[in-house]
């Protein structure tokens, strides 16, 4: 199911008309939103920003090609946009053509710009391409500015573990737990590296604890079922 991603608030404040739009595509009624944005536009509202918002709106329900067209679009008006570029990057990631993504994302940076989206759009598009030293670089300066964002050090986690660091990984996902130990994701993905490091026991732990709290939860309840074959343990009650 696509996330419903906070929507950019890029020129969405009262004085322009797009705030009523904004607001409905973060509600996820987004048939709506796009008869807001058109109604705006008839009415002279900036094309430019209608664009990204449009874009915003498609990008949430992942239609990644439709969100494209709409940030180049943007882009051919204001090319130096900066909402615009960072949904270019984003939508053909999505879309699989990282190598496409990267120079948006890197100019962005280059660009000088310390915006935390930014520079996990880049270390995306740093991991999808290959480039592991690059992505690293982002990765480490991520950890010391954003060392109590329990959701940042989630994706540091995330983008690790498809490095293939497994080490690097864990201690991240460790650090997001040790700031929200509720985050059950982040415990699934703990347990899962845990599980493929040989660390059978404390897979089954963290496992076991997301369990607990969420008994229904699929995700843990199949990961834990590799480490309690290896160690020939039985599920805690």
């Amino acid at each position: 199911m696509p996330s419903r991603r906070s929507v950019r608030r890029v020129g969405t404040g009262p004085g322009n008309g797009f705030s009523a739009a904004a607001d409905l595509i973060t509600k996820g009624l987004y048939d709506r939103a796009q008869a807001e944005i058109a109604r705006v536009l008839a009415r002279g509202g900036d094309k430019v920003l209608g664009l990204v918002l449009a874009g915003d709106g498609f990008a949430a329900q992942g239609l990644h090609g439709e969100a494209l067209e709409r940030y180049r679009r943007a882009l051919e008006m204001e090319e130096t946009n900066i909402y615009a570029r960072q949904g270019t990057a984003r939508s053909l990631l999505a879309l699989g053509r990282a190598e496409q993504a990267r120079p948006y994302a890197e100019a962005l940076v280059e660009a000088g710009s310390t915006d935390l989206n930014l520079l996990l759009l880049a270390a995306e598009a740093r991991v999808a391409s290959l480039d592991n030293p690059g992505a690293s670089e982002i990765l480490v300066t991520l950890k010391k500015s954003e060392a109590r964002n329990a959701n940042v050090l989630k994706r540091v986690g995330d983008l690790y573990a498809a490095l293939g660091d497994a080490n690097e990984a864990i201690a991240a996902y460790r650090a997001s737990l040790g700031i929200d130990e509720r985050q059950s994701e982040t415990s699934v993905a703990l347990g899962r590296l845990l599980s493929k490091a040989g660390d059978d026991t404390a897979a089954i732990r963290d496992l076991e604890a997301v369990l607990v709290t969420a008994p229904n939860h699929a995700a843990a309840a199949v990961e834990l079922a590799g480490p309690l074959r290896v160690t020939g343990s039985s599920r805690s009650a």
